[in-house]
């Protein structure tokens, strides 16, 4: 059995070597490895690196092309395997990475075998990926797996029509997801294969890899999973929320927040102390965070206090509720109690801030 492993870049100067060197090492037993690189038209020196290495690379062409897509698409057309993979050139394969995943295809008959793997963020961490804490349903959500943990035999990019270059971003999570729902057969090991390294094209526009996924995912879900709609929105206010700085955060914040009006916060779980985080690094005021939990009482996130729900009794505030749970009685008991409150839910209010981010950015 052969796998054809495909590199696409542009201008990678510094980093395709390691991604050569991490294909060019991996250890082969009882499978064979064919190499391409696809370059979209470098003017860095990029091919002078791959013209280096050119006794281990099969093949490799440079020329322009309309995006990371279509380029792969071409690697597909000139592969030879029974295996594709793709690695990005600032991504690297880690030791013996492919015998595990060829032996998989060894002793089975999957279409795809799809891994973990290891991360390095924004802040230069390296970080464990592990894509078992997803169900296959989540992909109807979002992308479960990193695009080079992905392993697929060739007749399953034939019988899955490739990559639609119609989507600059998110078309490989487009290719995985109708793959899946025509029935791939899917293997997974719960193995690092490869690292991935913040920066490619869809990690660095992220609000508009969030905002085609969110496309592509209502697009392809299925009868009888309406139910995951109001979750796939909610992914991409999560993404978008992370991303916002302080200051964009908070302007958009205020835009929707009555003014004059102090600002409390309803609930001191997680998504609680996430929102005082927020908050507090906007330089929104957050006079006190209440919560049910008598417990609670007395203590502090961050600088905020916890209150009883009694200090909403007299005031007038910006009411933030941020559990998902008991929404309808808080409201009810919170307007019997005092009609001069405005009252938000949290995953309203997501909503309103991460569609007007979007609609700034596309704009």
């Amino acid at each position: 059995m052969k796998i054809t492993v495909i590199t696409v870049c542009l201008n990678s100067r510094n980093t395709i070597e390691k991604t050569i060197k991490s294909v060019i090492k991996q250890v082969k037993q009882d499978w064979d490895l064919e190499y391409i690189v696809v370059d979209g038209g470098s003017t860095d020196g990029t091919m002078l690196i791959v013209q280096e290495y050119a006794p281990y690379i099969d093949q490799y062409v440079s020329e322009p092309d309309r995006g990371i897509f279509d380029a792969m698409n071409k690697g597909i057309s000139m592969a030879s395997g029974d295996v594709i993979a793709f690695l990005n050139s600032d991504d690297w394969y880690e030791e013996n990475a492919l015998n595990s995943v060829m032996a998989v295809f060894a002793d089975s008959d999957c279409d795809c075998v799809c891994c973990d793997n290891y991360v390095i963020g924004k802040n230069g961490r390296r970080e464990y990926f592990d894509a078992s804490k997803f169900l296959i349903d989540d992909l109807y959500i979002q992308m479960i797996y990193y695009h080079s943990s992905i392993f697929g035999k060739k007749e399953l990019f034939k019988k899955n029509e490739n990559f639609d270059i119609r989507y600059k971003f998110a078309a490989d999570y487009d290719w995985f997801l109708r793959s899946v729902k025509n029935g791939a057969k899917l293997q997974y090991i719960h193995q690092p294969v490869f690292t991935f390294c913040y920066g490619g094209v869809s990690s660095v526009n992220e609000i508009e890899c969030a905002e085609e996924a969110r496309k592509i995912a209502l697009s392809r879900l299925p009868a009888g999973k309406e139910i995951y709609r109001d979750r796939i929105n909610r992914k991409l206010c999560e993404i978008v929320l992370n991303i916002l700085d302080p200051e964009s955060f908070y302007s958009k914040l205020t835009e929707i927040l009555e003014e004059n009006r102090i600002n409390i916060l309803w609930g001191a779980g997680s998504r609680g102390t996430q929102w005082t985080s927020w908050f507090q690094k906007s330089g929104i005021k957050i006079e006190a965070v209440v919560d049910s939990n008598s417990s609670l009482w007395g203590r502090f996130i961050g600088t905020v206090p916890i209150c009883s729900p009694e200090i909403l009794d007299q005031i007038s505030c910006n009411l933030i509720i941020t559990p998902e749970k008991y929404v309808d009685e808080i409201k009810s008991a919170v307007s019997a109690g005092n009609s001069n409150i405005n009252i938000f839910e949290w995953n309203e209010l997501c909503k309103m801030l991460a569609m007007s981010a979007v609609d700034d950015l596309l704009a």
